[in-house]
């Protein structure tokens, strides 16, 4: 792009380069002539140039060395008093290949376009131009302006300090030289285009193989935990046969055993899997209509022996009266719902767990309580994060992944919902599953089905 430019020596070796053709956009002629006088200053006489010379990549090696008393900048300054002069001034400017450089726009001008319309406007035929809007108001929001302007723009706020201005329209001009330079570099250019369009083409491979290895990764989950589960599954049945006709307690405790064991294995078997359908978001959620009494009562039934052989209170308190069926993933609800009741019996060696359910405006509302041992502040904060438990210790004691609460919590908001909770160590810990509440058209008394099973 031809331009004026001039010239400033430094030093022996570098030369400073400035577009200095500045238009000024005000509706009085008189802020016009400030401008000009100020600008017309000696390039010496402006205290902070060697940052700003910096701040525009120019080595400084020998900041000792004195000035040329010689080297001034004389900036072409020309004036508009509307927008509308304005943006002529900046295409005729354009189309003669004689750039601005900076524009120094006063955001209220009350005949025709204001300064943000103005810029608005020039910037469809000049995108490098350096837009300073002076103004003593904020009319517009930043994210607006830069919304409709672009990130090339700067503010002075009125009234404008004569340093400030200088320094102000001599950083930019030296930032529109600077910038001109490297546009013009076609071997730059060319050499970044060339590196882009390999780096694109290296993630789009990238992200093939991902998704090829996470493929790999989901079908062999997939069978694993088919071959899994068949032997899992046959070893909880048997043991439940078994447990019916043996009477002595030493063979009965060993039952028991095998079954827990069987039954931790086949969980931690459908987490693992459930985890990389969640992390593959392959993990689909079904809204079907389904009975909330009957889901209720199918876990109390789940979790009847346990609480039996626990000696554990377990209430629960429907107080929904809902005269339809709900919608949404029942299966879904269950499993999140066993896991939270697994884990209260878990950690609870003497006392009770409550589970109360309410409508909630437009929410469904699981609250459970339990009197277990608890968890501090930090544990609770971290307990929906994977593979984390509240210590090694408990790990131990207890058992589990870590996974159950991390997966739940996927489970929850992929409904739209969430789980909450709320502990204190010795005292016991509450936990919150909340749900959209939604009604289908289905009365409750059409049919009732099991859940599970």
């Amino acid at each position: 792009m031809k331009m004026d430019k001039i010239s400033v020596d430094r030093a022996s070796e570098e030369t400073l380069e400035v577009n200095p053709h500045v238009l000024v956009i005000d509706d009085d002629e008189s802020v016009f002539q400030m401008y000009n006088q100020v600008l017309s200053r000696d390039f010496e006489e402006v205290e902070g140039l060697d940052e700003i010379i910096s701040l525009v990549g120019i080595d400084d090696e020998e900041a000792d060395q004195e000035h040329s008393t010689e080297s001034k900048i004389q900036f072409m300054v020309d004036f508009a008093d509307n927008g509308e002069e304005g943006y002529k001034k900046v295409e005729q400017a354009t189309r003669t290949d004689t750039p601005y450089g900076v524009i120094l726009l006063d955001m209220r001008m009350p005949n025709g376009w204001d300064g943000l319309v103005t810029a608005e406007q020039i910037r469809l035929i000049d995108q490098e131009v350096r837009i300073v809007f002076i103004t003593a108001y904020m009319d517009y929001s930043i994210p607006e302006i830069r919304q409709r302007v672009g990130m090339n723009f700067e503010f002075l706020s009125k009234p404008v300090k004569s340093d400030h201005l200088y320094q102000m329209v001599l950083s930019q001009a030296f930032s529109w030289t600077q910038f001109d330079r490297f546009i013009e570099d076609d071997t730059v250019s060319q050499q970044l285009s060339s590196e882009l369009v390999q780096t694109r083409e290296e993630l789009i491979q990238a992200k093939e193989d991902v998704e090829r290895a996470s493929q790999v990764k989901d079908e062999f989950l997939a069978s694993m935990s088919h071959e899994l589960r068949t032997p899992l599954t046959l070893i909880i049945g048997n043991s439940q046969i078994l447990r019916s006709r043996l009477e002595e307690k030493d063979n009965l405790e060993l039952i028991d055993a095998i079954e827990v064991s069987g039954r931790s294995q086949l969980a931690l078997v459908n987490d693992i899997l459930d985890l990389s359908k969640i992390d593959s978001g392959n993990f689909t959620i079904e809204e079907t209509p389904y009975d909330l009494t009957v889901l209720i009562k199918e876990i109390q039934k789940t979790f009847s022996s346990q609480v039996k052989n626990l000696g554990l209170d377990f209430m629960v308190e429907n107080c929904v009266q809902a005269e339809k069926m709900l919608i949404g993933d029942v299966q879904r609800i269950g499993q999140i719902l066993i896991n939270l009741i697994g884990n209260a019996l878990k950690f609870t060696s003497k006392g009770s767990v409550r589970l109360t359910i309410e409508q909630k405006g437009e929410l469904l509302s699981f609250h459970l309580k339990d009197t277990g041992i608890g968890m501090s502040t930090d544990v609770t904060k971290k307990l929906f994060q994977r593979f984390k438990q509240a210590d090694g210790s408990i790990s131990r004691r207890y058992g589990g992944s870590g996974l159950g609460l991390f997966i739940s919590q996927n489970l929850a908001a992929l409904m739209k919902g969430r789980i909450d909770a709320i502990s204190e160590e010795g005292k016991g810990s509450t936990f919150e599953l909340t749900l959209p509440y939604q009604q289908s058209d289905i009365a409750i008394t059409c049919f009732r089905k099991h859940i599970f099973g």
